[in-house]
């Protein structure tokens, strides 16, 4: 069980991007343990630009957010996800934002913090997409957190039920089967979710589809593999067309939970999605905000 502190008001880092136009809820990118932050908005911002995206990448990288992939900060519980909730009030007022719940994105370390932000606050985001998480937070009273949702402070049965209720992609590589040095390797956790990140994200999205159910909750959950993808954020971009997948399900209309027969908009498989063409660095700007 982590231990309980104070929070400091630590301010984050993070990245911005306003496309021309803001006209859609704010997207929040979560970045991996080896994946930079600016390298996420870059990678987005071309579709962000087309639907008119605002992007905000907060910088969990820094010694003052270890452990943020749970949701704590140097063992202050429930630290990084404050300080995301005050950078993103901050990056609305500041901009003329529009409020309301704002859209998830994480991959890898990003999407462990990307589910259980989303399963401890569904009421702040809207749609979600986790993209291979190292592991998970089930919906076990039975169990701590962060296997398990027991002795987490203000978690109630509504809670999870909201949670239940929100739209969200589980993706991940279908070669994603590597055991790294950033990988979870913990004999219980090996137990109850699976030997790697493709068999942990399958058991997961089974979990919450058959928890939904039993609780009579018509889910709105979608699982996708990412054909010829391991577990590496550029080949999931660039093979696995993760980005391209991940805007279809972001940006279809609140009223529509599953894809119609016809779900590619021709601009998203058309563009290169490679941060260095020439395309990309046109459109991109991004700042930095405190």
């Amino acid at each position: 069980m982590e231990r309980r502190a104070p929070a400091t008001k630590t301010e984050l880092r993070c990245h911005l991007y306003l496309p021309p136009r803001p006209q859609r809820p704010l997207l929040v990118l979560a970045h991996g343990v080896t994946t930079r932050p600016e390298r996420l908005i870059a990678y987005a911002a071309p579709l962000a630009a087309r639907f008119g995206v605002p992007l905000l990448a907060p910088d969990f990288s820094g010694p003052g957010y270890s452990g943020f992939q749970q949701l704590s900060a140097n063992g202050r519980a429930m630290e990084a996800a404050r300080a995301l909730s005050r950078a993103v009030e901050r990056t609305r007022r500041q901009n003329g934002l529009a409020s309301g719940p704002f859209d998830l994105m994480g991959f890898s370390a990003g999407a462990q913090f990307a589910h259980r932000f989303a399963i401890c606050f569904p009421d702040q985001v809207r749609r979600a997409v986790v993209a291979s998480a190292g592991w998970y937070t089930y919906l076990d009273p039975r169990l701590a957190y962060p296997q398990g949702i027991a002795r987490l402070g203000g978690h109630t049965p509504s809670t999870t039920d909201a949670f239940l209720r929100l739209p969200m992609l589980v993706a991940v590589g279908d070669q994603d089967t590597g055991r790294g040095r950033h990988f979870r390797n913990d004999p219980d956790v090996d137990r109850r979710q699976g030997v790697h990140r493709l068999e942990r994200a399958r058991r997961w999205f089974k979990h919450l589809s058959q928890e939904a159910a039993r609780r009579g909750i018509k889910d709105q959950f979608e699982f996708r593999l990412l054909s010829g993808v391991g577990h590496s954020l550029k080949q999931a971009i660039l093979v696995g067309d993760m980005m391209s997948v991940s805007f279809e399900f972001l940006m279809r209309p609140d009223s529509q939970t599953t894809a119609t027969a016809t779900t590619s908009d021709p601009y998203l498989s058309a563009l290169d999605l490679n941060p260095e063409n020439e395309r990309l660095k046109s459109i991109f700007f991004h700042r930095s905000t405190y």
